[in-house]
């Protein structure tokens, strides 16, 4: 399954911002809100694994120690896959995906 990621590039790091159904929604998010810092890109990524729900990804981070800095890795499609990505000392945040419909 293919998703569409905001990432931000902010001091260093790199964060996702929301996970769309579709590019130009993605991109129209990214030109209605001014509160998106650091850059926002929209990256095409399939999501990893097995998906556990219907709509419902997981955005997995790692963590930098020696920059103090979270780098967003990819999206898995459960807790379990996107925890190993992210590691020990890494995020993980579950996020629904944005239909066109919710848009």
């Amino acid at each position: 399954m293919k998703v569409f990621v905001i990432e931000t590039h902010l001091l260093g790091g790199e964060q996702d911002h929301g996970v769309f159904e579709c590019q130009e929604n993605a991109q129209k998010y990214i030109e209605q809100n001014d509160s998106l810092h650091g850059s926002p890109e929209v990256l095409q990524l399939t999501v990893i694994g097995h998906i556990e729900q219907i709509g419902v990804v997981y955005a997995a981070s790692s963590y930098d120690a020696e920059q103090d800095l979270l780098f967003f890795e990819s999206v898995y499609g459960n807790r379990d896959d996107a925890q190993q990505a992210a590691g020990a000392n890494g995020l993980v945040l579950r996020r629904k995906i944005i239909k066109k419909s919710d848009f």
